[in-house]
């Protein structure tokens, strides 16, 4: 399945939801999310800590959905969730959030 297009300047808002391996609702004690260009996996946002909940919503403002290749009309970007980061219990959403930014307006 392709990812979905979001136009640069845009915010996203992003919502994991995590479960056991039973696939029971599970609250972590920690949650981390960051944001990753697809095809170098260079750092867009770095590992940003974030309310731990079952249900946990991230607000990615406008100002942040730019390219980074200002010659590119379109970047592939993807978006990862940790629970219980940097402990024997860590572990990550799967698969990734992926989505293509996509130049719009006049603003590039």
């Amino acid at each position: 399945m392709a990812a979905p297009s979001h136009p640069e300047y845009s915010g996203l808002e992003l919502t994991a939801h995590f479960e056991d391996a039973d696939g029971a609702d599970s609250l972590p004690t920690t949650v981390h999310w960051g944001a990753f260009l697809t095809e170098t996996d260079e750092t867009i946002i770095d590992w940003t800590s974030v309310t731990p909940g079952v249900d946990v919503l991230v607000e990615v403002p406008g100002s942040l959905v730019t390219l980074r290749d200002r010659t590119s009309k379109r970047e592939g970007w993807y978006f990862a969730f940790i629970a219980d980061k940097d402990t024997d219990r860590e572990y990550a959403s799967e698969p990734p959030f992926y989505v293509d930014i996509v130049r719009r307006g006049r603003r590039g």
